[in-house]
């Protein structure tokens, strides 16, 4: 429960956690709601099916992707973009409009402070051994590039790049073997 912590708004206050044994865990939606204003919002998630917006779901939605809160508490749903989002109805808008501008910008504030610790401690991180590609992926890059390459032998798949246009052009000058790498690309999806 450190992430509290990092709230301006903390009392001291923890909730009662969701469960209890054989350790104390809080769920997100918990999390979530201690730096809700008092407001009141039902809206759809992304990814809402519309074969739910019926009778039997009226209340609650299988999938989770009906947010209800009620006075500051998050009940149940996903908080996408979309219910925080800047369109009129959101979380932002009706906290503006509800509460003013300070509790909005304390809302945006708090929302950063979590995400900024959650990542600090269950970060994401890109090794440089993400970025290198493995040897099968290697051999159908060279064998397309091979195909490509070996296709192109006629002064016709001679190519030259406007500087004006950034476009590649036929020019018997400069084949495309004399590109770097960073070009060929560019062509082979023009001309590949």
């Amino acid at each position: 429960m450190n992430i509290v912590m990092w709230l301006s708004n903390f009392d001291g206050k923890i909730p009662i956690p969701a469960v209890l044994k054989p350790k104390q865990l809080w769920t997100g939606k918990q999390i979530f709601s201690l730096i809700l204003s008092n407001v009141n919002l039902v809206r759809y998630s992304n990814g809402h099916p519309d074969d739910e917006k019926g009778p039997p779901n009226e209340f609650i939605s299988p999938t989770d992707t009906k947010v209800v809160i009620e006075q500051g508490e998050l009940l149940c749903g996903i908080v996408d973009k979309r219910t925080v989002g800047n369109s009129q109805g959101s979380l932002i808008h009706i906290t503006q409009m509800e509460h003013g501008h300070e509790a909005t910008r304390n809302f945006l504030d708090q929302c950063q402070k979590i995400v900024n610790y959650f990542l600090l401690n269950h970060g994401f991180t890109v090794g440089i051994g993400d970025t290198i590609a493995d040897d099968q992926t290697m051999d159908k890059v060279f064998k397309v590039l091979s195909k490509t390459l070996s296709s192109l032998t006629s002064p016709d798949y001679y190519f030259r790049q406007e500087p004006s246009e950034g476009a590649y052009y036929a020019s018997p000058t400069k084949p495309i073997r004399m590109y770097s790498w960073s070009h060929r690309p560019r062509i082979l999806r023009k001309y590949g």
